[in-house]
């Protein structure tokens, strides 16, 4: 909006990452059920839970900041750096080696 973008083009963008994102979830959840044994699954899941929800406010206090100490553009050319940064972190390395392992036995019959 701050970037004088119509609205019906904005809502038309949200949708569509609403419904993209949707999906991601239920991969996530199966894939820490075939990563996590059965016995500590619960303390496991929980804790995680509890860790995510906590962080929540500050994802929210920090694009506050943002978006109003610098204009808008550039907080969200930060925030989209952050996420890239994440993702590459977390998407590439040999921790995968050890999940497509895990999940291989995991689905075994």
């Amino acid at each position: 909006m701050a970037t004088q973008i119509p609205f019906p083009v904005v809502l038309a963008v949200i949708a569509i990452a609403g419904l993209s994102a949707g999906s991601i979830n239920p991969m996530i959840d199966t894939i820490l059920y075939a990563l996590v044994p059965g016995d500590i699954r619960a303390r496991t899941l929980g804790a995680l839970t509890a860790a995510v929800t906590a962080g929540m406010p500050f994802g929210s206090v920090m694009a506050g900041y943002l978006g109003q100490s610098m204009p808008l553009p550039l907080a969200f050319a930060i925030i989209g750096g952050c996420y890239a940064g994440v993702f590459v972190l977390t998407g590439f390395g040999r921790h995968w080696r050890r999940f497509d392992e895990s999940f291989r036995h995991a689905t075994e019959v």
